[in-house]
């Protein structure tokens, strides 16, 4: 099975986190958000300020 992404850009207020956790539970995918950044900056060592803004 190939792996699946569905990438969602939003506005500040915009219910984009609610809307994407909603789609990835009714696909049956995976919902990562700031977390996912978070993770790979602990395992990098990077602070995460630095680590989110390069990730921008």
């Amino acid at each position: 099975m190939s792996n699946r992404v569905i990438t969602i850009n939003r506005m500040f207020g915009s219910n984009g986190r609610i809307i994407g956790k909603a789609l990835a539970e009714e696909l049956g995918f995976k919902f990562y958000d700031k977390e996912l950044i978070e993770m790979a900056s602990r395992e990098k060592n990077i602070p995460f300020d630095e680590f989110a803004r390069v990730d921008e």
